[in-house]
Parts: C-alpha cells; sequence; structure tokens
C-alpha cells in the first residue's frame, strides 16, 4: 500500500503503508511543482512495488486547492509557466448577478466567517475574479495530465486492465458563487464533487456512462474493500459503489438511496447540517436557528429560500411560518432530524453496508 501527496494529519502513518512520501500546504516545493512531484513519486511506487502482489495506490494531489491569504488578483493559485499560458486569454462570466445573490444570504453569512472574507480576496475584483479561475483551471489541467501519465505507466507494466481507478475529491470551493469562497457551506457549489471510476469488471456498454445517483464520500471505503473481496466492518456507513455498475453476482441489492444527510459542525465558522434530496434541500444552521428550504429543479443554484416567515414575527416568537410550501418543509425537516439521528448511531442506518455471506 503507498500513499503519495497530501497528508493533512500530521502523524507519520508509516505504519499505515509500504510506502509514503508526504508534501502538502503548497504548489511548489523548490523548484518542483506539486502535481509533478505526485505523478513521479506514483510511477516510483507502481515500479518498486512486489509485482506478484496486489497493490493499493493513493494520489493526494495538492492542486488545485489555494494557498495562503493574499488579495494579489490569482496569487493564491501557482500554475508553472506552461499551464498558465493555456488559459492566458480565457474570460469567464458568473452564471448569475453575484452582488445580487450575496444579497441574499442570510445576515450571519454576510456579517461573519471566512467565507465572505476569502471571497474578498479571490474574487472581489473583475480582475481577481479572472485571474484566479485561469489559474485555477491551469492546476487542473496540469493534475489531469499528471493522472494520464499515471494511466500510462499501468499500462507499461500491463496492469491497466486489471486496475480499479477511482477519481475524485474531497469538497468543491464555491469560486465566488452567492458571494463567497472556501469551502465550509451546504450550497452545491461546496458539496457536489466529481467521481470516476474505472472498472475492469464493467459491461462495455457501461463504461463512459454518465450515472446521476447520489454517492458520498463514506463509499469509497466500501467500494475498496469489496473490489478487494473484503467484507467491510457491520458499523461501517456507505456502500460499494460497483453495486451501480454491476449487474451480475454479489453486488445486487436494496435500491440506492435518493437523499442524504450533510453535516458540517464546527464552532469556529459557521455550522450547518441539510437533507439534500433530487428535486429539494432543506438547510439548518443550527447556530442561529435558521431553516431554508430550496427547490433545486427549478432553482438549482439555491438563490430562492421558499421559506415565508409570517408578517409581524419576531425571533422571539419562535418558528412562524406562512407559505405554499409549509407541508414540504415540514416533511423535510422531519426527515432530515430522523437521518441526523441515524448519523449519530442512535438507529441503524438504512445505507451501512452488511457483511457479505
Amino acid at each position: 500500500m503507498g500513499h503519495v501527496g497530501k497528508w493533512q494529519f500530521w502523524e507519520k502513518p508509516h505504519s499505515l503503508f509500504n510506502y509514503t512520501k508526504f508534501f502538502e500546504g503548497k504548489h511548489w516545493h523548490g523548484e518542483k511543482h506539486a502535481a509533478d512531484m505526485a505523478r513521479d513519486e506514483a510511477v516510483v511506487f507502481l515500479r518498486k512495488r512486489p509485482k506478484k502482489k496486489p497493490f493499493a495506490l493513493t494520489v493526494a494531489f495538492y492542486p488545485p486547492k489555494p494557498v495562503g491569504s493574499s488579495y494579489e488578483p490569482g496569487e493564491q493559485w501557482s500554475p508553472d509557466a506552461a499551464h498558465k499560458k493555456m488559459y492566458k486569454n480565457f474570460t469567464y462570466e458568473e452564471p448569475y448577478n453575484v452582488t445580487e445573490a450575496q444579497k441574499k444570504l442570510p445576515d450571519f453569512l454576510r456579517r461573519k466567517g471566512a467565507g465572505v472574507g476569502r471571497y474578498s480576496e479571490r474574487f472581489g475584483s473583475e480582475l481577481q475574479y479572472q485571474k484566479s479561475l485561469r489559474n485555477y483551471h491551469a492546476l487542473i489541467t496540469h493534475v489531469d495530465e499528471a493522472c494520464e501519465a499515471i494511466v500510462d505507466e499501468l499500462k507499461k507494466e500491463d496492469i491497466y486492465d486489471d486496475t480499479i481507478i477511482i477519481f475524485t475529491t474531497d469538497n468543491g470551493m464555491m469560486l465566488s458563487r452567492h458571494g463567497l469562497a472556501g469551502k465550509w457551506h451546504p450550497f452545491e457549489e461546496s458539496i457536489r464533487v466529481p467521481l470516476i471510476v474505472r472498472d475492469p469488471r464493467m459491461a462495455a456498454a457501461t463504461v463512459g456512462k454518465l450515472d446521476e445517483s447520489f454517492t458520498l464520500n463514506i463509499d469509497l471505503a466500501a467500494t475498496v474493500l469489496g473490489a478487494a473481496g473484503l467484507d467491510p466492518h457491520p458499523v461501517m456507513q456507505g456502500r460499494d459503489i460497483a453495486d451501480l455498475y454491476l449487474s451480475e453476482g454479489s453486488h445486487i441489492g436494496p435500491a440506492w438511496r435518493n437523499e442524504f444527510f450533510y453535516e458540517f459542525p464546527n464552532e469556529d465558522m459557521v455550522s450547518a447540517t441539510a437533507l439534500v434530496q433530487r428535486d429539494w434541500k432543506y438547510t439548518f444552521w443550527p447556530m442561529h436557528g435558521l431553516e431554508q428550504l430550496f427547490n433545486l429543479a427549478e432553482d438549482p443554484y439555491e438563490l430562492e429560500d421558499l421559506v415565508v416567515i409570517k408578517e409581524g414575527a419576531t425571533k422571539y416568537d419562535g418558528p412562524q411560518y406562512d407559505g405554499p410550501h409549509n407541508e414540504r418543509l415540514a416533511e423535510m425537516r422531519a426527515r432530515h432530524d430522523e437521518l441526523k439521528e441515524e448519523a449519530k448511531g442512535g438507529t441503524e442506518a438504512p445505507q451501512c453496508i452488511k457483511p457479505k455471506k
């Protein structure tokens, strides 16, 4: 087993891996870019690994995460010259009026928190916005090319068709949407991330298809264990993603999830929980007792909160609502609370994986 790149826990987990190379916190290490370091160390691991044993390798790219604190346009992203040049003539347009969207945020998000502050650093002016996104996309392209080099190494070693490749990320960064930056918000731009699975067991007709199913980061461990023929522990939450693309064998199981519970519990920032369904989202801000409801089908950018407070009500009156979606709000609130209890372990979570017989 190997791990190269970002490792944020700081203790040295040499007992967990046979091969480790950690580098974190910046885009450049001396004269070498972090994306190139991750690529090269991954290739070293593949070449040095015992050739007759199964292997697992995590490549944790540091970019395109912003680094440091700076108001200089694009400064928090540091691509190399070649990739930066690729995007020098790109111009980006916001999908909606961000200034107006920021005005619709709850007062506490506009008045306090790192989200608005980092937006001001990274995207507060048109020049900041354009240069930040150019550098951001340059870093993404660099990672893309590094992944290609790793795949090429798998092919050179003739193990590509025996290797499962999972590409995903930890979080979105808002990128100025709602007048925010950072990763602590329940908006879709923060919690939706890419997931690509290349599994040699897939039928040819499945390869390259887009699947809109709700997968979560807790599914990754169960997926890796399943591919290795191992049973997850009974208390592990998550489910083998192969259930979505393997139509035969032991992966047949109950229907896939159609909703999920989100939580960001952090008193130093702005805590939030949410119930996310295909067409609706219920968001709760526990530090402020605020509920929000969004129709994702009609309002995918979450610009129009559908919760209506009764005229004349104050915060001392407790929650008093008067709107056409009160029934939906009550249903979503109840389901949100139920899933929250399941997540705490109060009841058995329905999406928990069960040991294979």
